[in-house]
């Protein structure tokens, strides 16, 4: 059967009870009507759930009347008032032996309680189930609810995994329970939403690593980061302040012959109005990019320089190519061993000196490299 359209309000009434003696779709009749209830009468006979009764009679009635477009015209004029016509008293007794069975329909599933556990956190919501709701918008409500973006999140149900594109292929009933994916939205609250921006473009980190960054680091500076070679005097001038160094008589002339001998030797100045805080050096080194020198001046730390200056090095070594980054320290530098650790820094060995807290423990950690797409 065709689906009608309706061009006018004429028209939408007389899709359900009304005077015109020709509706232009065919209507439920009663002997439909009490095969329905037989429907339900046997449902119940094997402890059918209401949602489970509900979804099967939608099938039934949707066949019956000519398709899902038609029968959610029809319960959603029910549901405004607009098909029974009392004045008919030919069609009074046709409409009232109908109602009930499409009053099932309209105000028993608008609406079902289901579950969603993310970590140990578990979730319960009432979503909203109209038959014209479209999908994506039902999806988005639950994504919304367990604070995680619709286009990251995926929901396990019996094994079966579903997002935004094939959550239209679920049929829904009560109390289903779900296992969310997905990484959560960080809270804003207390956290200036210009900030946010600003480490997003400053460190060209999406939202939520920018939202941790600066919950992790409140007083964190906005840093200008340069990238040169011929920078190392500014380098050099925040490594003689490092409380750390000073056990390490290298000089600058040292340093230099170095930077001079090494392969594909980096330098990264970080500056707070054009004054150099912080600085990083490095070079290839076994196939991965080493971290020689790293530092911020003792006046400017616990601001996130660091942290900017070790997403810059990543960005940057992700772009040459490199699948790692590798850093040895002194076991006796504590702070800066907790900072690597934190950012997914990994032990992978260590060189044993003649004290414990000479040793230097390396550490490496894994990049992953963006595909480059292959033009054809």
């Amino acid at each position: 059967m065709n689906i009608p359209s309706y061009s006018s309000s004429e028209n939408v009434q007389s899709a359900g009870c009304s005077t015109s003696s020709t509706p232009p779709i065919v209507m439920l009749t009663v002997n439909d009507y009490l095969d329905g209830l037989h429907f339900l009468h046997e449902a119940q006979k094997v402890n059918a759930t209401t949602e489970e009764t509900i979804f099967k009679l939608r099938l039934y009635l949707e066949d019956k009347v000519g398709g899902q477009q038609i029968l959610n015209t029809i319960l959603t004029l029910i549901k405004r008032e607009k098909v029974v016509d009392f004045s008919n008293n030919k069609e009074f007794d046709y409409c009232t032996s109908l109602l009930p069975l499409f009053m099932i329909m309209s105000d028993s599933s608008t609406s079902i309680p289901i579950s969603i556990k993310y970590g140990s956190t578990t979730y319960h919501m009432r979503l909203d189930n109209q038959a014209d709701l479209p999908k994506s918008e039902q999806f988005n409500m639950i994504a919304n609810h367990i604070h995680i973006p619709s286009d990251r999140l995926k929901l396990i149900y019996r094994g079966k995994r579903f997002t935004k594109d094939n959550w239209h292929d679920l049929p829904l009933i009560s109390n289903m329970n779900f296992l969310s994916i997905g990484e959560q939205n960080e809270d804003e609250t207390d956290v200036d939403k210009k900030d946010i921006e600003c480490v997003m473009h400053q460190m060209k980190i999406d939202r939520n690593a920018a939202i941790k960054a600066l919950k992790i680091y409140p007083n964190m500076s906005l840093i200008d980061i340069r990238e040169n070679l011929s920078l190392f005097n500014d380098a050099f001038s925040i490594h003689r302040k490092i409380p750390e160094f000073q056990i390490d008589s290298t000089t600058a002339k040292q340093l230099i012959e170095r930077i001079n001998n090494v392969k594909h030797p980096l330098i990264l100045v970080a500056y707070i109005d054009n004054r150099p805080v912080g600085y990083l050096m490095g070079h290839e080194r076994y196939s991965s990019f080493y971290i020689w020198l790293a530092g911020v001046h003792p006046k400017h730390r616990r601001q996130g320089i660091l942290v900017q200056l070790m997403n810059r090095l990543e960005q940057w070594a992700m772009k040459e190519n490199y699948s790692s980054l590798m850093v040895k320290t002194r076991n006796s530098f504590k702070s800066m061993l907790l900072f690597l650790i934190s950012h997914e820094f990994k032990l992978i060995d260590i060189d044993k000196r003649q004290s414990v807290d000479t040793h230097r423990l390396i550490l490496e950690k894994k990049l992953i490299i963006p595909q480059q797409s292959s033009s054809t």
